[in-house]
């Protein structure tokens, strides 16, 4: 083995890796601290999501409860009309609390990769539409008008 003699050459090149070491360092820190926000993130997003759900699952489950129960009730004589209006609310949140228990099942299986998204061309119209009449049938003393320009695409 041979001596090993420091000149400026060597501790020019010792510098340099020692600078690369720091910069490869700073890099993966870098790094690391990315992946860590990005799982607060998802955290967040996902406690968000809950948050959200629950609130979606208990409007309509509150609504059929307050209106079972006061169809239920034996100190209380619900006229004809009133007995057909609250079956007539439970009847639509049950269909929403269905419909909303549907999607969460489709966007698991989607997330799983057990289930493709199809493109399918979309009328706008159309959608808008079934968006009014649906909107319509729980606000009824609002009237909702519809308008295209003729130019739009159908």
């Amino acid at each position: 083995m041979q001596p090993v003699f420091w000149n400026s050459k060597n501790v020019s090149l010792q510098a340099e890796a020692d600078y690369i070491a720091i910069a490869i360092e700073r890099a993966q820190l870098t790094k690391e601290a990315e992946e860590a926000r990005a799982l607060h993130e998802a955290d967040r997003l996902r406690s968000q999501f809950i948050s959200s759900v629950s609130h979606e699952l208990r409007t309509p489950l509150t609504l059929i409860k307050g209106y079972s129960t006061s169809l239920l009730r034996q100190d209380v004589s619900w006229d004809e009309e009133s007995q057909q209006e609250f079956l007539q609310i439970i009847d639509e949140k049950t269909d929403e609390l269905r419909d909303l228990i549907d999607k969460l099942l489709q966007s698991a299986k989607l997330e799983a990769g057990a289930l493709k998204l199809e493109k399918e061309p979309l009328l706008i119209p159309r959608l808008a539409q079934r968006v009014v009449e649906d909107t319509a049938l729980r606000a009824k003393k609002h009237k909702f008008t519809l308008e295209f320009s003729p130019s739009f695409p159908v």
